[in-house]
């Protein structure tokens, strides 16, 4: 059997899924992932491009209706185990390879943002590796990975949004993505990925989703420095945000990241120093604020003539 053929078992278990017996795949498909907690990537990928050819065969049919079934939370709520989840991932971007009817688009695009949002790190650290691949098959790939994703930041479902956005992030810091997608498109959407968490409303400010954000940003941030030319991006970022509470953290990070990168020296000196000279600024701005308070309560004092 072939790296992306699924045994007979399997191809006439999926057949009886096309035609409405689901538990029965579930079954076969579940006990060839094995007992391991981490889903099976081999097998899932196998069987997503299994999907995929049967859905170019059957002109689309029933088949995108199964993946989009499988990959959403059942009439209980219950998520998805991570295997299926991660399965109907590789599905949907092998159908999307070959897909150009723009209703079947549509599905198609609905149906990986919902499953790159998800929440289980289990699972999004496999999404990312459906995602990686499929990025990485080349320029017109990754930027239309880039394109989806700019997309999505535009999405109403806020908390799904900061996680499709922190998955993603983890695919463009991947060296072999980052290399292929237009730098110009790359560096606008770490600016909107930025101002998606900045400006969330405080009642997100603790959201999983915002808080992987922030967390996945250092690594895309050092991955488009380095390689696509974006010391003079970064150096403006420090400018505007070196101050700030929450990015200062951020772009800290990825400037110490950058050390072990392959950066000209006297560019890695040059970020250093804009890094150590806004927190001057900040203690600067902090001690002035500091001082105007003091002086306004010695006026106050004198005008009660205390």
């Amino acid at each position: 059997m072939l790296p992306d053929q699924v045994s007979e078992e399997l191809s006439a278990a999926f057949e009886r899924a096309i035609q409405g017996d689901e538990d029965a795949f579930l079954r076969v498909a579940m006990r060839g992932s094995g007992p391991d907690a981490r889903p099976n990537l081999r097998l899932a990928r196998a069987i997503g491009e299994h999907a995929a050819r049967r859905f170019s065969e059957k002109g689309g049919g029933p088949v995108l209706p199964l993946i989009l079934k499988l990959s959403r939370p059942n009439v209980g709520d219950d998520l998805p185990e991570p295997f299926i989840a991660v399965m109907t991932a590789f599905a949907l971007l092998a159908m999307a390879r070959g897909s150009h009817k723009r209703v079947v688009e549509r599905e198609i695009d609905r149906g990986l943002f919902e499953i790159t949002g998800e929440e289980r790190d289990l699972v999004t650290k496999q999404v990312v590796q459906a995602w990686v691949p499929f990025a990485a098959r080349g320029e017109a790939a990754a930027n239309a990975t880039l394109s989806w994703a700019d997309s999505w930041l535009d999405e109403e479902e806020r908390e799904v949004v900061y996680l499709t956005c922190a998955t993603l992030l983890r695919v463009f810091a991947d060296e072999t993505v980052t290399r292929l997608v237009d730098p110009d498109a790359l560096f606008a959407y770490l600016d909107r990925a930025i101002e998606t968490a900045r400006r969330a409303p405080r009642s997100h400010e603790r959201a999983p989703g915002r808080r992987r954000i922030l967390f996945f940003l250092p690594d895309a941030i050092c991955a488009a420095t380095e390689l696509r030319g974006g010391q003079p991006w970064l150096l403006a970022h420090l400018e505007e945000l070196g101050g700030d509470r929450t990015f200062r953290p951020v772009l800290g990070e990825a400037v110490t990241k950058l050390r072990r990168s392959k950066l000209p020296q006297p560019e890695l000196a040059e970020l250093a120093d804009k890094f150590v000279e806004t927190e001057r600024v900040k203690h600067s701005s902090r001690m002035h604020l500091k001082d105007g308070a003091r002086n306004r309560g010695r006026k106050a004092k004198r005008r009660r003539g205390g």
